[in-house]
């Protein structure tokens, strides 16, 4: 297996990814209440927090353990705020969270081996009995290059507050390296 140094390592894992979508939702505006109508129902296009407060831990936060997580209150957000950041010394800012409107979805892969690996929340579709938010999982193929350097990818986005269960559809892709 090759050796590559860490910025050129994390480079190629950069251009192996898939594009990050466009669109996002609009975030709430300032001191407006809460929305009276019931959650949305049908495709609902996350917003995601800007690069700036999520590359640090995109593919070395603090899970561990693959798991996904609903948060609809601050006092949670703050403690998984806390372990997501906490492989990178002092934590960033806690990114502002409407909890009377909003909720946060994150999608964790776990501890991996090596670098190549990535985890996306591709889109939720709320239904009127359930919400379906649909992940994709990304791992190198047998061709990659990867870093030697155990990684903990993670995705987090932000989705109009909803009551109802959130399923998980997990999507497997592997990246067949050229």
């Amino acid at each position: 297996m090759k050796r590559f140094p860490l910025a050129a390592a994390l480079a190629a894992v950069a251009a192996c990814a898939p594009p990050p979508p466009v669109q996002q939702m609009e975030p709430p505006a300032a001191g407006q209440p809460a929305p009276s109508s019931p959650a949305p129902s049908g495709p609902i296009t996350p917003r995601r927090f800007d690069e700036q407060t999520s590359a640090h831990f995109r593919y070395n936060s603090g899970l561990a353990e693959p798991g996904r997580q609903v948060v609809r209150d601050a006092a949670a957000w703050s403690a998984l705020w806390a372990r997501i950041t906490a492989p990178h010394g002092p934590p960033p800012p806690l990114p502002a969270v409407d909890f009377a409107r909003e909720m946060v979805l994150v999608a964790a892969m776990g501890s991996r081996s090596t670098g190549g690996y990535s985890v996306r929340v591709e889109g939720v579709d709320g239904g009127e009995r359930e919400w379906v938010a649909t992940v994709a999982e990304q791992r190198p193929g047998p061709r990659c290059g990867t870093i030697q350097a155990v990684t903990a990818p993670v995705d987090i986005v932000v989705v109009p507050r909803s009551d109802r269960p959130v399923r998980w559809a997990v999507r497997e892709v592997v990246n067949d390296c050229p």
